[in-house]
């Protein structure tokens, strides 16, 4: 992980059964940075929505240092990752957010609550609605999501990651045939 963070500004952690929409998570990313000024050297930890994500987070390089570094000297909010101490992936990503958040003092933030964000990704509504995450067990109207969500997730067979896939990309694999992304 360390020699990745001199070759990428981005990392994400998500659940095996959730499909990343890069393109759509770089919207968020770009909308976010904007919003603030511009590209931030600052650590950023960045969720949908609420304290932590049930499907994972991203980070840009600041926070993942921010995070092995913490990890690199285990205390009782950021212990040596271990099968002993950590269990399910809510247990895992309550552990991260509790290392970055309350140990290292970085700040979550949720891009749902980001004006530039949802227009970037083209929401609807005002937050109360529309979202840019799609957990497919619990989906129930097709019209609830962004016209770029980042990503969905709870997906129930590997079979389905080719359907979203082909969707969003078309049969060849480029969005430009379907004119979106």
């Amino acid at each position: 992980a360390k020699d990745g963070l001199q070759r990428f500004d981005w990392f994400v952690a998500v659940d095996d059964g959730g499909f990343v929409v890069p393109e759509n998570l770089l919207r968020a990313v770009a909308a976010l940075n904007s919003s603030h000024g511009g590209h931030s050297s600052q650590p950023l930890y960045l969720i949908d929505q609420g304290d932590y994500a049930p499907w994972g987070y991203v980070l840009n390089s600041a926070a993942a240092r921010k995070l092995l570094k913490a990890l690199d000297a285990p205390s009782d909010l950021c212990p040596a990752p271990s099968h002993d101490r950590t269990g399910d992936l809510i247990t895992v990503y309550g552990m991260i957010h509790d290392c970055l958040h309350y140990a290292q003092g970085v700040p979550v933030q949720a891009w749902e609550d980001d004006s530039h964000v949802r227009q970037a990704l083209g929401c609807l509504g005002d937050g109360d609605g529309d979202g840019t995450v799609v957990n497919l067990k619990v989906r129930s109207q097709p019209t609830k999501v962004c016209r770029h969500a980042v990503l969905a997730y709870m997906v129930p067979n590997p079979s389905w990651m080719w359907e979203i896939f082909n969707e969003i990309y078309g049969k060849n694999g480029t969005a430009a045939q379907h004119g979106r992304v």
